[in-house]
This record gives structure tokens, C-alpha cells and sequence, in this order.
């Protein structure tokens, strides 16, 4: 885990200035997905099928939306448009994605 202060002093030398990030024989590589796809392809546990492994990457992005969206309602400052951004997640967004 990376305290607030060290991020703070590594962040400008990271690729896209971002964590997650996976260090591999000294060179960085970022992305949540790509580290997971990468890692799962390693495992066996990402599918070597094409059309799997469509589905997988089909998955993966609709949890994103959704974890996209769930964020801009927490960071919505007005209650009442939070409320409603979260009633449109709950019984529009989530239902559609899932």
C-alpha cells in the first residue's frame, strides 16, 4: 500500500500519473484492466477464445459504467440531484447493465 505522502513524490514518474500500476522487470504498466487481463492470461484465468473473451472484456466495462456512475452521484454536491442520480442508477442504469 502507498501512503498519501510517497504517492505524492512518485506520482509525476508514473506511466499516466495513475495507481494501479504493475512494475515488471523495471518498467511500469497501468490500467486496472490491462494489469487484470494481463495477470489473468498469465493465471490461465482470462479466456484464450476470442468470443470469451469478448464476453469477459463485455463484462468488466459494464462494471466500470456502473462504477462511473455510482461515483459522480457520490460526488454530487446538491441532495436532491444526488437522489436523483441514484434513482436513475437503481432502477434504469443497473437493471439495464445487469
Amino acid at each position: 500500500r502507498i501512503s498519501r505522502e510517497e504517492w505524492t513524490k512518485i506520482k509525476p514518474e508514473c506511466t499516466f500519473e495513475c495507481i494501479p500500476f504493475l512494475r515488471i522487470d523495471g518498467k511500469e504498466y497501468s490500467q486496472s484492466v490491462a494489469i487484470l487481463t494481463y495477470v489473468g492470461t498469465l493465471t490461465g484465468l482470462y479466456p484464450s477464445d476470442p468470443l470469451l473473451a469478448l464476453k469477459c472484456n463485455e463484462i468488466i466495462h459494464a462494471l466500470l459504467e456502473g462504477m462511473y456512475m455510482l461515483a459522480a452521484s457520490v460526488r454530487e454536491q446538491d441532495e436532491e440531484r444526488r437522489m436523483a442520480m441514484r434513482k436513475t442508477l437503481a432502477e434504469v442504469t443497473l437493471p439495464r447493465l445487469f
